[in-house]
């Protein structure tokens, strides 16, 4: 009798462990983080504002890509930075393709962009990745222009 006790006592802490360690988890698995980096020459403009962008990318013929979330950071004053995009689990998929983008703007124009997406969360895909942004060219040549 006691050993039964001792058995469901055991059992019992081990669920509530599990149950403790998948909500953490489940909280950690909610955030995509990383640092927003550009090469030593870049300068940034004053009041250049950085988006920070999750998108579902997922190939379909019937929908474009659709924002899962995004971060704003403002009085943008030098890279790298950091960034954390905290999202819905409910809108991941596990068969779905998910990425980053990002892009700095000033006075409306965007000067810096990814030039790629960063693929992340599903797939084998991290949750924190450094994306590069490089000079936004086809605005430099609509302003000479």
């Amino acid at each position: 009798m006691q050993g039964t006790k001792v058995i469901y006592a055991t059992a019992l802490s081990l669920l509530v462990l599990a149950g403790l360690t998948s909500n953490s988890l489940s909280l950690q698995s909610n955030k995509v983080s990383g640092i927003l980096i550009a090469t030593p020459d870049v300068a940034l403009p004053e009041g250049a504002i950085a988006y920070i962008t999750l998108l579902n990318v997922s190939p379909r013929q019937d929908v474009e890509f659709s924002i899962i979330a995004r971060q704003t950071i403002t009085d943008l004053n030098q890279l790298p930075i950091s960034f954390e995009l905290f999202y819905n689990p409910d809108r991941i998929h596990p068969d779905h393709l998910y990425a980053i983008q990002a892009q700095v703007t000033t006075e409306g124009r965007v000067v810096l962009r990814s030039r790629s997406a960063y693929p992340v969360i599903t797939q084998g895909h991290p949750s924190v990745v450094e994306v590069w942004v490089v000079q936004n060219f086809d605005e430099l040549q609509n302003t000479s222009n």
